[in-house]
Formats: C-alpha cells, sequence, structure tokens
C-alpha cells in the first residue's frame, strides 16, 4: 500500500493507462481540469491539496504535440503547488529517435525535449523503452527505463509455438531480438533495410534462415507500418510458417492500421502506452501497467 502522501494523476493521453496504473497501486486518480482559451491555449489545474506530497503524473506524449506542452503545464503546476517530488511516468516519449544530429541545420529533438522535462521541473523519469539510450546526457535527476519484455515473454509462452525463430527488422532491434532468442533458445535472425525516403523501404534484405518456422518479428515502434508489412511479406515469401510482431508503441499513423491488417502478419502484438484507436482481432494489446508499477513503488520505498 503506497503511502496517502503519493498523488496520481494521468493526463488526457493516457487516461486508461493511468486508471490500470492508479488501481494496481490502490490508489485513485487525482483530480484536475484542463482549460482551454478561445484560441486552443490549454491551462490544466490540479484540484488536490498536494503541498508537501510526492507527485506521479502519468502522460504518454504522442501526437498532438498538446499532449507534451499538457504535461510541462502539469509539472510546473504540481510544482507551484508545493510538491515534495514530482515523477514523471512516460509510457510512450515522443521525439526520441531524433537523436542524432545528421547534418548541419537538425535540432537535437531527443536532448531538448528531455531539458525541457528536467526544466519544467521533473525530480525523476520513467521511460517506456524509450528509443534511445543517452538521455541521462540531458536529465540532471533519475531515469528508469521500462522494458516490455517480461509481459512480451510471458504472452509467448501462453502461445506454446514449436520451432520460433526471431527477428530484427533493423540493427537497433537486434539486442532485443536476442535477449528472445536466448530465452526461448531459438534461432536469431537480422535483416537490412535500404530506404527510398523516409519511412518508405525499398526493399529488405534478410540473413538467417525462417522456413518452417513461426517468426517472431520484435521492435519497439510502429509507425507508418512499412518497415513491418515489408519484413513479413519477405519472411513469408522465405518459407516462414506464420509471421507474428511484438512492438512496444503502436503509434500507427497515417494510414498504418488498415495498411498493417491488410499484411501477411498473423498477428501484431503491442502494449497500450498508446491507445489503440480501433479493435481488431488481428491486433492483441497487452497492458503494461504491472511493468510500470514496481518502479514507482521503488521510488516511494527509496524517498
Amino acid at each position: 500500500m503506497l503511502s496517502p502522501s503519493v498523488f496520481f494523476f494521468a493526463g488526457t493521453a493516457s487516461q486508461e493507462l493511468g486508471k490500470s496504473i492508479a488501481e494496481l497501486a490502490n490508489k485513485l486518480l487525482g483530480k484536475w481540469e484542463l482549460q482551454r482559451f478561445s484560441d486552443g491555449e490549454i491551462r490544466p489545474i490540479l484540484q488536490e491539496n498536494i503541498n508537501g506530497a510526492m507527485v506521479v503524473l502519468i502522460q504518454s506524449t504522442y501526437t498532438p504535440v498538446d499532449h507534451l506542452m499538457e504535461l510541462l503545464l502539469m509539472i510546473d503546476a504540481a510544482r507551484n503547488a508545493g510538491a515534495r517530488k514530482v515523477v514523471v511516468v512516460l509510457p510512450y516519449l515522443g521525439y526520441m529517435r531524433q537523436d542524432k544530429v545528421h547534418q548541419a541545420g537538425e535540432s537535437y529533438g531527443a536532448a531538448l525535449v528531455t531539458k525541457l522535462l528536467f526544466a519544467a521541473g521533473a525530480d525523476q523519469l520513467i521511460i517506456c523503452e524509450p528509443h534511445t539510450s543517452n538521455l541521462h546526457l540531458y536529465f540532471s535527476g533519475i531515469i528508469k527505463e521500462v522494458s516490455s519484455y517480461e509481459i512480451f515473454k510471458r504472452y509467448l509462452e501462453t502461445l506454446q509455438l514449436k520451432n520460433v525463430c526471431f527477428v530484427a527488422p533493423d540493427a537497433g532491434a537486434l539486442a532485443a531480438a536476442r535477449l528472445y532468442a536466448q530465452f526461448f533458445n531459438a534461432n536469431l535472425v537480422a535483416c537490412h533495410k535500404i530506404r527510398q525516403a523516409p519511412n518508405k523501404v525499398a526493399s529488405i534484405q534478410v540473413t538467417g534462415t525462417v522456413k518452417n518456422t513461426h517468426a517472431i518479428i520484435i521492435d519497439d515502434i510502429i509507425d507508418t507500418g512499412h518497415t513491418l508489412y515489408a519484413v513479413a511479406q519477405e519472411l513469408r515469401s522465405q518459407g516462414a510458417y506464420s509471421v507474428y510482431a511484438l512492438c512496444t508503441h503502436p503509434i500507427f499513423s497515417g494510414y498504418a492500421y488498415d495498411y498493417l491488417l491488410s499484411s501477411v502478419l498473423d498477428k501484431i502484438i503491442v502494449t497500450n502506452t498508446i491507445p489503440i484507436k480501433k479493435q481488431h482481432v488481428k491486433i492483441k494489446v497487452l497492458d503494461i501497467a504491472t511493468c510500470i508499477l514496481p518502479f514507482i513503488e521503488k521510488v516511494v520505498l527509496e524517498d
């Protein structure tokens, strides 16, 4: 049981996940109101007495950018109301793919967003699969990273698939795919994708054998779905019995949802870091709240 002096608030982007986390912690979500000026400017108001308390703010920052601004204002509001500590839970933190400067004139988006969270008054960040590993360089507080590995692993065990292989769709997913391959004593397959433009995949080269296997693609983000679609197509063409995808963050931008439902993928397993717009038998959503709560409890115990 967490102390009464710990308050949970869920932003508009993470209402359902916030409720799930709060219920697991035997807490009620704190009351707050989001006001809007006529020009669209937002004004969140926390409606609990949080003076001297620890405040846990739960908010994903997927599109639109209002979700990020809302979170920054909520952090500032908590500080202004006398919160002793502000812990920010980011099921999905946007702009993390902008973690390198490839050419002159680019912004270092990941660093900027992390600095903004600290400047607003966040003491600690709890982030699910942040897509980059160097955020600690730009945030002066504590950063904890939550992995979806355990809930995905448990789900795969319920499927009881025989003769599986794990597929990394690109170099960035190789380490994660290797974890699954080692646990299930399965083969690891690597892909190399050749892009014709951003979010457009020209071709996929597969290193390894997938014939007569259940191929399971491991990745952290589904955005347009083009990579996932192309990889699944190539795996099937090389003789895979079935193709599954495990991806933590279902961004599903543009026409990704319909695009992926028309693919050869048998199942797409994601978490609820970002709410799914439409339910479908082909998409399985796992609740990541059980992975997040232990990190919050540890912060409370260490406080």
